[in-house]
């Protein structure tokens, strides 16, 4: 009867055990639909704000551009006010100011005026004065002619313009293209040809710049401007630039002859059978390191937004210079994070903010060099190889958070950290570069010193060697003789 009592007991805790164990599993299904629910609502909501972000900045691009075109339009009339007045053919009078004709005889500019109450025609007027005053000042600036470019510098890049011009001046930088003999193609991409040019009798590199477009002359603007402001044995030296309507847009550099780090990396573009040795690579990954560091301490700080081994260059000594400033944009105190332009740079070397045309700063640059860095210790192989990938679905993967830049397992454990934190997701996790010099410059010394330890050993055994044989082929010639005597 107790064994009979006992066993029902058994059973019926665990039939209880059961059941508690089913309304256990059965609440953590009903909180996963719950969180599935709660999940697939924010998306919607996600998804809906991002439309209505979307349209706003559709709306602001486009009074943006309204706006721009009405200080072309502004910036016309005051040209042909300047020229009118010239001919006698605007007065000015006690009672205020006669606009007589039509400025020209354009019969679209007289348009403009429609509709415009007196008042509104004489703050028109007096704005046209000030920018025939300052049309006045630039015709008295020694800056080029821009009537010749394909299109009309906006009023913000023509104080650019200027503003180069004349620091230009000052640091005798600014060179004539009648200095400059151009050579070779050395490279061409979608900013236009870099030549080997002769200037002053060295060898330099001539990037000359195809300016078309609105965007292609802010693109050289800044170019000119960060890389004139940069000093440091990892950026690529600048040399000068020529700055003439309509075609001679030009930057020369300090021609590198050791090619670029992806050339460096995977010579003939194929990925290298020996590769180099890891200290020469780990060396080059800092080098760019502190490159990146000297442009980010910049005031105001500058970020590359293109970092990649083909943007790095390598001269006659070995040392990798950061260059191809196209994509650089200066970041203002105002703009700790701005709202750049989303998808700028490469897709394999982009970081998923900027693909995802995020809110963005400097640190998507730590990004780029860490899928560089993951590049430099796999050998000089392609990032993302292994997935068999095509480079649009990389950069979808990456966005999505699912993939990140391989870095070798057989490495030392502090590159292998070093790697994994300079391509986290979040970007406030990143490091910025100059904790990234400090962690890897240490490694890179070790790194070189156990190289030269193992290449001194190797001489040693060689010599041995030799001193070896020779020894044996003397002994050979001397107790020979003996024998033969």
């Amino acid at each position: 009867m107790k064994e009979q009592s006992a066993i029902i007991k058994v059973r019926f805790q665990s039939t209880m055990g059961t059941r508690q164990q089913d309304v256990r599993d059965q609440e953590l299904i009903s909180r996963i639909e719950e969180l599935e629910t709660a999940i697939a609502s924010a998306l919607k909501v996600n998804k809906l704000l991002n439309q209505e972000v979307e349209k706003y900045v559709i709306a602001s691009d486009r009074e943006h551009g309204d706006c721009e075109a009405w200080m072309r339009r502004a910036r016309g009339l005051a040209k042909q006010l300047h020229a009118a007045r010239r001919r006698g053919a605007v007065h000015t009078g006690s009672g205020g100011r006669e606009l007589n004709g039509n400025l020209g005889g354009d019969s679209e500019e007289c348009h403009f005026y429609d509709g415009v109450e007196d008042g509104g025609c004489r703050a028109l007027a007096d704005y046209l004065d000030k920018l025939e005053a300052a049309t006045d000042a630039e015709e008295r600036d020694a800056a080029p002619s821009t009537s010749g470019l394909a299109i009309q510098p906006s009023p913000a890049q023509l104080r650019v313009i200027a503003r180069l011009i004349s620091r230009g001046k000052a640091s005798g930088w600014l060179i004539e293209p009648t200095e400059v003999v151009l050579g070779k193609v050395l490279g061409q991409g979608c900013f236009g040809t870099t030549y080997l040019g002769r200037w002053r009798g060295a060898d330099v590199a001539v990037k000359c710049v195809r300016v078309s477009k609105d965007t292609e002359l802010t693109s050289f603007l800044r170019e000119v401007e960060a890389m004139s402001l940069v000093r440091h044995p990892n950026v690529v030296p600048f040399l000068g630039a020529c700055i003439q309507a309509p075609d001679q847009f030009w930057l020369l550099s300090e021609f590198m002859s050791g090619g670029t780090l992806e050339t460096w990396l995977r010579p003939g573009g194929k990925d290298p059978l020996i590769p180099r040795p890891l200290a020469h690579r780990t060396r080059a990954a800092l080098q760019v390191a502190q490159g990146m560091a000297a442009l980010h301490g910049c005031q105001p700080l500058i970020m590359h937004r293109d970092l990649k081994p083909s943007n790095v260059f390598v001269d006659a000594g070995g040392a990798a210079r950061i260059g191809d400033f196209g994509l650089v944009r200066r970041l203002l105190p105002e703009e700790s994070k701005a709202s750049l332009t989303g998808e700028t740079g490469t897709y394999l070397y982009m970081a998923p903010e900027v693909m995802r045309h995020d809110v963005y700063d400097y640190k998507c640059d730590i990004w780029s060099w860490g899928v560089l860095f993951s590049e430099t210790m796999d050998g000089g192989r392609l990032p993302y190889w292994y997935t068999y990938m095509t480079p649009v679905q990389i950069a979808t993967a990456v966005a999505e958070e699912q993939l990140q830049p391989h870095i070798p397992t057989d490495l030392h454990a502090d590159l292998q950290v070093l790697g994994n934190i300079a391509c986290q997701f979040d970007p406030y996790t990143r490091p910025d570069f100059n904790m990234i010099v400090a962690e890897l410059g240490p490694i890179v010394q070790q790194l070189e010193d156990e190289l030269s330890m193992k290449s001194n050993s190797t001489i040693l055994s060689h010599i041995q060697h030799l001193t070896a044989e020779w020894g044996g082929v003397l002994r050979k010639a001397i107790y020979g003789q003996k024998a033969m005597k």
